[in-house]
């Protein structure tokens, strides 16, 4: 009688799909075998069928190990899933904002903001224009005037960071010769963000948000923010149903956010459009 020798199990294929990924992704490990009783992979993923597929997330560069197992002996195959660490892009953050002089000597003088951003793919003196490749923007103003720095991140998922600074012009005040006014138009149930358009040939406007007033025992707080990192809310105060915005010096539309939320935490909305429509700034 003949008798022929049995043979190890033959592993037909083992791979992985993708082969390389991402920090925090996933890669389908996939293998068939023939002739085996017992697969399993190991760095913790086991016992497993004898054809078949799973999805591995590993943190790093990692070896998984397939071994095929009969009453002959074990055969292996091994597959490398390289993990490619995830780049944290740091928020923007502004480090300094400064003018000088300040305060400034005369209506009109130069003055030159600096703006020192770390993290940033943009600088912009919002109403203003962007900063130059030290950080600086001259401006001339007129009136004691509140500027703003947008720092902006390559990361659109980054939230902008911003800071505050005043120039005083020595013999002016805050108050603008010329301010437009825009009356903000609510939906007192809350159920609709309606859209208020004005038009005005001011850089600095008052939006009045009186119509979100209602119930004096339910005092609102008001939150203001501008679509444009070119335009600028100048007195974001919470507890004054007025707020003064600043639009840069380019013509067209601009658009703010408006959310008045009372005690109980019930929030109107509003959306406004300031058109820009003179051709002269004043």
């Amino acid at each position: 009688m003949t008798v022929t020798a049995g043979s190890k199990p033959r592993i037909v294929k083992f791979s992985g799909s993708p082969l390389t990924i991402a920090q925090g992704s996933s890669s389908t490990l996939l293998w068939v075998t023939e002739g085996a009783n017992t697969v399993s992979i190991d760095q913790g993923v086991g016992q497993v069928d004898v054809a078949g597929t799973t999805n591995v997330t590993p943190a790093a560069t990692t070896t998984y190990t397939l071994t095929a197992t009969n009453s002959f002996g074990s055969t292996t195959a091994q597959v490398t899933i390289t993990v490619t660490p995830t780049v944290v892009t740091p928020a923007p953050t502004i480090t300094s904002f400064t003018a000088n002089p300040n305060p400034s000597p005369s209506a009109g003088s130069p003055v030159v903001l600096s703006c020192i951003a770390q993290n940033a793919k943009t600088v912009v003196i919002s109403g203003v224009g962007p900063v130059d490749v030290n950080g600086n923007l001259t401006v001339n103003p007129q009136i004691t005037t509140t500027y703003v720095c947008v720092a902006t991140s390559s990361n659109p998922a980054l939230p902008p960071a911003s800071a505050n600074l005043t120039v005083t012009v020595n013999g002016t005040s805050t108050s603008p010769a010329g301010m437009g006014t825009c009356v903000v138009t609510f939906d007192l149930t809350g159920a609709t963000t309606p859209v208020t358009t004005c038009q005005t040939i001011y850089r600095n406007n008052n939006l009045n948000l009186s119509e979100a007033l209602g119930d004096p025992n339910q005092p609102l707080a008001f939150n203001v923010t501008s679509e444009n990192i070119q335009a600028a809310v100048l007195t974001p105060n919470p507890t004054n149903a007025t707020a003064l915005v600043q639009l840069s010096t380019l013509f067209g539309d601009y658009y703010f956010d408006v959310t008045a939320t009372d005690s109980t935490g019930k929030a109107l909305k509003a959306r406004v459009d300031l058109q820009f429509v003179k051709t002269t700034v004043r």
